[in-house]
């Protein structure tokens, strides 16, 4: 269930508990893979890399929905070439390490898309959708089948187009398999094309079928063209002069990965485990940007947050959190509070994070 559905129900201690464990986990995966994806060394491994990071941010993502939460959809702007990369490597076929690239051969995959193709649809909704579909493609032919993904741009919308040739979508299924929660595999498991389908609807995209036969079937989902960005190399670089960055959070392997990441972004970074270390840490040294854990041991980072900006007006303060309600998300004090995440964040994230908290704590002191 995701935190539209009003049925979405309230986890008992254990499993909000195990939920919130595993998030954190996901956490620190999502940005020690954001580490290495930045080292110049690792260049064979960096589309593996890039999955294994995907993967922990949409299964954050979707254990958070599961509950009934909220999360934040990651980019605004999606490549469609590299959320079809992600998923080849993520569903691959059974047995085989990797995807031929010849479309004789009984496990094929050919990949026709330009780099430039983006679209505002967030990369998990679409990651979502083609991993169904290839999975599907996959148990549909057990003894091999030939995919082809093509990327078609236009000036409002794109359309990705899905091609197989295995054994065709049922008869019985070809007008319910995206309108009802039905499967082709009796019982149905995870989410399923209707429920895809009906996301993308929310978001001005689109997936339909397009044809089948016992030859195979085309899938296409119809994605809004996101606009021409001349800031994204910019998304590469950190934020200008040094930022001394404030991280408080009593998780460990958080506070030790947060602290990593900022550190190789170009900040001064001095981590802290609750609100007294923070005090004396604001104190002495001060911040430009506070990152600060809502739940907090003792004082919370709420009023952790009122404190620090009683002794400084300047500082960007971000409010993080790996569990909250969409309602209590919303209940934040924007007098003390510039932002609210949600975990994991990974590279991109605490890079924007970085821009932001830097310029305005910049523009509060008038430089």
């Amino acid at each position: 269930m995701d935190d539209r559905n009003p049925r979405a129900f309230e986890p008992d201690g254990d499993l909000r508990g195990a939920i919130h464990d595993a998030n954190q986990l996901l956490a620190a995966i999502v940005a020690r893979a954001g580490l290495l994806l930045h080292d110049p060394q690792i260049e064979d491994w960096r589309g593996h890399l890039k999955s294994i990071e995907s993967a922990a941010q949409d299964a954050g993502a979707l254990l958070l929905r599961a509950a009934g939460r909220a999360h934040p959809l990651f980019e605004d702007r999606t490549s469609l070439l590299e959320a079809v990369q992600v998923v080849s490597r993520l569903i691959l076929p059974p047995g085989r390490q990797r995807w031929s690239a010849d479309p004789q051969e009984p496990w094929s995959l050919v990949i026709e898309a330009s780099e430039s193709l983006c679209t505002t649809v967030p990369g998990l909704e679409l990651r979502e959708t083609l991993i169904n579909l290839i999975r599907n493609a996959i148990e549909a032919a057990p003894e091999g089948i030939a995919l082809r993904v093509t990327a078609i741009g236009g000036t409002d919308t794109h359309l990705l187009r899905i091609l197989d040739n295995g054994p065709g979508v049922a008869a019985d299924l070809v007008d319910r398999l995206l309108n009802e929660p039905v499967s082709g595999k009796g019982e149905g498991r995870g989410v399923g094309l209707h429920a895809c389908r009906a996301r993308l609807r929310e978001m001005g995209a689109d997936l339909r079928l397009v044809d089948t036969s016992d030859a195979g079937s085309t899938f296409e989902i119809r994605l809004p063209a996101a606009p021409d960005s001349s800031d994204d190399a910019a998304t590469e670089t950190s934020p200008g002069d040094a930022v001394r960055v404030l991280v408080v959070d009593d998780e460990a392997t958080v506070r030790e990965m947060l602290a990593e990441v900022l550190a190789e972004q170009g900040a001064e970074v001095v981590s802290v485990r609750n609100a007294e270390q923070a005090r004396a840490a604001f104190d002495e040294g001060g911040a430009d940007i506070v990152l600060v854990d809502r739940n907090l041991p003792g004082i919370g980072g709420d009023e952790l947050a009122r404190e620090l900006r009683d002794r400084d007006q300047s500082v960007a303060i971000v409010l993080i959190s790996g569990w909250e309600s969409t309602s209590e998300a919303e209940k934040i004090d924007p007098a003390c509070i510039d932002r609210y995440e949600s975990k994991p964040l990974g590279w991109k994230r605490l890079q924007e994070i970085m821009r932001f908290g830097s310029a305005l704590s910049r523009s509060r002191r008038g430089n």
